[in-house]
Formats: structure tokens, sequence, C-alpha cells
């Protein structure tokens, strides 16, 4: 039951399956999920949660064609579980809701596990989105789907209507990599990075900086850019 690129399986379950289905299920899930289990205090929490992680168990296990014991989650701080792949695993993410007996589990081979930096860039969406602001924007997205045409183009639910003209990365380490890389290979100018929230306009250049560096920051720093 292989996953199609760029493709999104959608799956419903009825969570209030026969006795014995439940036990069948509740024998593939690790001890750490057994003990989540007991803390319900009604039966019949009890069996929706032991169903909606043992149909997850089954039909990731599918997917990756292993078996559904195997497979071992880690949290997020929230308590919010994703998968750790093997190295032989294809990529998979997934994502689970369930309510009054019924679940809908989603599977696609595109976009990032769920972490810390993925919640604030979806956050940060939803911030947009209550701002009603009036600029174009979107959530996670990969650099080269941002900047081409024809591949955003196979991403319908994409909120741009033409390439991206600002990039955000998800933490400082990243973004001087690709700066890097654009400066040494493509030739591109970067400006920055830029220091901010100081009472008095200051910029900094790097070792080695060119005059050009310089005078780039000192023309920020005039400015007050960031201040």
């Amino acid at each position: 039951m292989p996953l199609a690129t760029r493709e999104i399986h959608v799956w419903r379950a009825s969570l209030d399956g026969p006795g014995f289905l439940c036990q069948q299920l509740e024998a593939t899930l690790a001890p750490d999920e057994v003990t989540r289990a007991n803390r319900f205090f009604f039966p019949r929490d009890r069996q929706q949660f032991v169903a909606a992680r043992g149909i997850l168990r089954q039909l990731l296990a599918n997917y990756l064609r292993r078996s559904p014991a195997d497979l071992e989650f880690a949290y997020q701080p929230r308590g919010k579980p994703y998968l750790l792949l093997q190295p032989s695993d294809p990529s998979i993410t997934f994502n689970v809701s369930h309510s009054h007996g019924l679940a809908l589990l989603a599977f696609s081979n595109f976009g990032h596990p769920p972490g810390e930096r993925t919640q604030r860039v979806q956050e940060a969406v939803r911030i947009l989105d209550a701002k009603r602001v009036d600029f174009e924007y979107d959530g996670e997205m990969s650099a080269d789907v941002a900047l081409n045409k024809e591949l955003m183009a196979a991403y319908p639910f994409c909120r741009l209507k033409d390439t991206a003209n600002v990039l955000i990365m998800p933490a400082f380490h990243s973004a001087s990599i690709s700066t890097r890389m654009l400066q040494e290979l493509g030739g591109a100018t970067v400006i920055g990075p830029l220091i901010v929230g100081l009472e008095k306009p200051v910029q900094i250049v790097s070792l080695g900086a060119k005059d050009s560096d310089i005078i780039n920051m000192a023309a920020m720093a005039s400015f007050n850019i960031g201040g």
C-alpha cells in the first residue's frame, strides 16, 4: 500500500469495535501506551484510546512493511506522537484526530514531522490569519517549492499566487548556512545578520568583511534599521 509522490491518504475508523479486536490491537502497543490507556477511568475511553493507537500502528505498518509492534514513537512536549523512522523506511508523516467513537487518520510522504519549530510556524500563520494582513503568506514549505512556480503548482492548497520573495528560516543556523551558500556559490549580496532591539543603532560585521559589507552595515546603522 505505497504512497505516491505528493499524495495524502485519509482513513476513517470506528473506535467502538468488539472487545476481541481491541485485545488484538492492544497486543501491538508499547508499554508506555498501555500505561497511558490504563489511566482512563471509563472503560469506553480506554477502549477508544487503544483502538486509535492500534489502528494507527496497523496502518503505519502496512505503509512501512513492518510489524505494528516494532514501531517506535517519540513525543513532543505537549504529548503529540511522531514516528521514529529507521534508515530503510520511506518518508511518511501522519496525523490523527478522533471524537465520539470515530477517528480520522491522515498519512503523507511530504511535509515534516511535528516539532517545536513547525508548531511555531503554524502558530505564526494563525496569528496572521487573525490579523487579516494585506500580504500573501504561507506556512511550512521547502525552499525549492517556494522559489519554483512549477513545483508550487503541484500543491493546490498553497496560498501563494507566485514564488516567494521572503523566506523565513526555522532557526539561525539554517539561515546562516543558506545565506553563506548563496554568497559563496551564487555571488549573492548578503546583508546581515542585523542587530535589533537596542536603544542605539548598532550593527556588526564578521571577520574578513569586504568594504562593501562595511558600507552596507554602516548604512543600516545610520538609518537605525532594527532600532
